[in-house]
């Protein structure tokens, strides 16, 4: 599979072959390049496909290394039930404020040792882009920034490189301007069109 970032170029290249080829008739060459753009698009949507599901998986490690639970897995089954429910809990309450809120139940958590319930804010905190209070979270936890500062593209900055709508932006594909107002079904019957017979009419 081509990699998305080449598509456009290999059909920029595909597009100027047919364009300069001097064998065709100006309908054949609508004709093939109705056909490189629909494979070209094709190929595209495939490939963002895969690059979506990468970044969703990858967003989900991200989350899981940052707000998930720190016990071993081989921690006794009660402990770790117990301490679900208490996160749980402790999110609804996080959730529930404002951003002030939260900062202060962030304090209030960090000045007594609730790990559960800092780690409850800083997950609501994050899901809302509230930066300055994750950063509040993150001053003693300096061995999660670099997950954090991966995370936060995928989560909120959708025009960054790594956000997924920004990537879709970078790698959108245009159609050849001998194709300008043509509607998807358009290009599809002009695609299966015979070269001859277009060039005979």
């Amino acid at each position: 599979m081509t990699r998305a970032e080449d598509v456009p170029a290999e059909l920029k290249r595909q597009v100027e072959s047919i364009r300069n080829n001097k064998s065709l008739t100006p309908a054949a060459k609508k004709i093939r390049l109705a056909r490189a753009y629909l494979d070209a698009k094709s190929e595209q949507a495939a490939r963002l496909a895969a690059v979506a599901a990468e970044k969703a998986e990858r967003r989900r490690f991200l989350e899981r290394r940052l707000f998930g639970s720190q016990l071993s897995a081989a921690a006794d089954p009660t402990t770790i039930v117990a301490e679900q429910a208490s996160f749980r809990d402790a999110l609804g309450r996080a959730a529930a404020t404002d951003e002030a809120g939260r900062q202060a139940l962030l304090d209030q958590a960090e000045i007594v040792g609730d790990e559960g319930m800092a780690r409850a804010c800083a997950t609501v905190a994050f899901s809302r882009a509230e930066i300055d209070t994750v950063n509040s979270w993150l001053t003693d936890r300096p061995v999660f920034d670099k997950y954090a500062n991966e995370l936060w593209p995928l989560t909120h900055d959708a025009t960054s490189a790594t956000g997924t709508a920004g990537w879709h932006l970078a790698n959108a594909l245009d159609a050849p301007a001998e194709l300008e107002g043509y509607g998807e079904i358009t290009l599809s019957q002009l695609a299966q069109q015979d070269e001859k017979q277009a060039a005979a009419t």
